[in-house]
């Protein structure tokens, strides 16, 4: 209840200052233009099925500690068999390339060579799927089991969903005769689970190298879902699907604190004063999980928020969520989604800090440790370059100080991504695919769907296209989730699942969105 009152006393502030009267430029409101259901037809839909299906048995499960990331070679050789035996007409009419042994980059040549390409990401392999009793699948994880109106296995939702579908849907128009005005380019890394670095990493060196790319005009990769639960908050967005679409991801880099602290033997430890190891580390802990970094409301979560107002029943929260780029509305309501003590929702408005790794020091029960470290992941948000160390910098001041602390990046990793606009012909591509394919039968549901920017605050294979994608990308797998159900927890954990008729819509929508984007000659 705290929530609405204090995001009702945002509008107030705003009313008082004459924003809304003085400012009617800042206000930008997610409208959509009508829609009704085109839905693609699918020759054989049970095979399409069966050939997803088969694809989940093969434990495509990637290793950072083996050659190439990969776990099983065998099981990626299958995989890529039997795509290929799936799909002869798509092998034959596509040109099939193995990048690195186990990745596949395929192309499907356009009649307009004068149009920039397109691209579609994914990825062959998959996180483990223990089967013990704490771990207890309804069907074994690499069984493809179709039973109870899903298909299940590990890879149904993360994300074989994608790389199956998107050749099934090619299949299908071929079967047609339709072709391409757009080059399109089909990008099957096989590490994404491990960071990329042997699979997209040298597909997108091959684009450019081999094929001559210099930027793409539209790409899809995995991200945001459409979430028939109005995403768990039903009483303020009721009867209400959202479709989240990915516009942008956040960064990733890694540091350590090295620690000093006053050795010597534990029977008599150090007293008052914080001087050990330990008690220096349990400060600085301390102080990361009272002080956060800065919430900052920036783009596409803004849009997210205005994405969202349609379908917000209370009129004064609306009105707030339309004002979200309000130069006075948007840090006050930045503050407010980051105080709420949603885990996913403060990921949106700030820099993230997580201790990932603890070490001590300690070498035997009687010795206090003279030296300690701890590891910090940070997520950044789009627009944050130098805030990190700043911000460690103010959390270990006075170890730092007094010589006992010191911060270093142990992982570079990569910066947030370019923002994909959510405005222009082909964001309104996107909208259009999605809603012509999944907006909700009337006579079925009362249920309305509407289609909102999203922040994806974990990393994808599209990072190492960023060279020739910046600002072009959309992240979005085209399937529906039940959140109060549990379907989110089962990405990367027990139970992985995909309705048969949910598959079936992928297929359609990959097949819509090749329509529209990439033309029929």
């Amino acid at each position: 209840m705290g929530f609405w009152i204090t995001a009702g006393s945002v509008l107030i502030l705003a009313l008082i200052s004459g924003v809304l009267i003085r400012e009617p430029s800042n206000v930008v409101r997610q409208t959509q233009e009508p829609y009704t259901l085109h839905l693609e037809t699918i020759e054989n839909p049970e095979n399409a099925v069966d050939t997803f299906a088969k694809a989940l048995t093969f434990p495509t499960v990637g290793k950072v500690d083996s050659p190439n990331h990969v776990g099983d070679p065998v099981a990626f050789q299958n995989l890529h068999k039997h795509l290929e035996k799936a799909f002869p007409t798509v092998y034959k009419a596509l040109k099939v390339e193995k990048v690195n042994e186990y990745s596949l980059l395929m192309k499907w040549t356009g009649s307009d060579v004068a149009l920039k390409p397109m691209l579609f990401i994914s990825h062959c392999d998959v996180v483990p799927a223990p089967h013990t009793k704490s771990q207890n699948w309804t069907y074994p994880p690499f069984s493809g089991t179709v039973a109870d109106g899903f298909i299940w296995g590990r890879g149904a939702l993360d994300t074989k969903i994608s790389l199956v579908g998107v050749l099934e849907a090619i299949k299908q128009l071929l079967t047609v005769n339709v072709s391409p005005q757009r080059t399109i380019f089909l990008a099957f890394g096989h590490d994404e689970e491990m960071g990329g670095e042997y699979g997209a990493k040298l597909i997108a060196e091959r684009l450019k190298t081999h094929h001559n790319v210099e930027e793409f005009e539209i790409v899809l990769d995995e991200g945001g879902m459409i979430d028939i639960d109005g995403l768990g908050a039903k009483k303020l967005i009721p009867n209400t699907q959202v479709a989240g679409i990915g516009m942008a991801t956040k960064g990733f880099e890694s540091w350590k604190i090295n620690l000093k602290g006053e050795g010597g033997h534990s029977s008599i430890p150090p007293t008052g004063h914080a001087t050990s190891v330990a008690a220096r580390m349990a400060a600085i802990l301390a102080r990361f999980e009272a002080q956060q970094t800065s919430t900052r409301l920036v783009s596409p979560t803004v849009e997210f928020l205005q994405g969202l107002a349609p379908g917000v029943r209370y009129a004064p929260l609306r009105m707030v969520f339309e004002l979200a780029n309000n130069r006075i509305i948007n840090p006050i309501l930045g503050q407010i989604i980051g105080g709420l003590g949603n885990r996913v929702l403060n990921a949106f408005v700030r820099t993230t800090a997580a201790v990932v790794a603890i070490n001590a020091g300690g070498g035997a029960h009687n010795v206090l440790p003279l030296e300690g470290s701890i590891e910090i992941n940070f997520r950044t948000l789009p627009g944050d370059t130098s805030s990190v160390k700043e911000y460690i910098d103010q959390i270990i001041q006075n170890e730092s100080i007094s010589g006992h602390a010191r911060a270093e990046k142990i992982i570079s990793g990569y910066p947030a991504s370019a923002v994909t606009p959510s405005s222009g012909p082909n964001y309104e591509l996107m909208v259009r695919a999605i809603m012509e394919t999944f907006t909700p039968d009337p006579k079925v549901t009362k249920q309305k769907l509407i289609v909102a920017p999203l922040l994806i605050v974990g990393g994808t294979d599209a990072l190492w296209y960023e060279e020739i994608s910046a600002g072009k990308v959309f992240r979005f797998n085209p399937m529906k989730v039940e959140s109060s159900k549990g379907d989110i927890d089962r990405i990367h954990g027990v139970d992985e699942r995909i309705g048969v008729e949910g598959y079936l819509d992928a297929v359609r929508f990959y097949m819509r969105f090749i329509k529209l984007a990439a033309g029929d000659s």
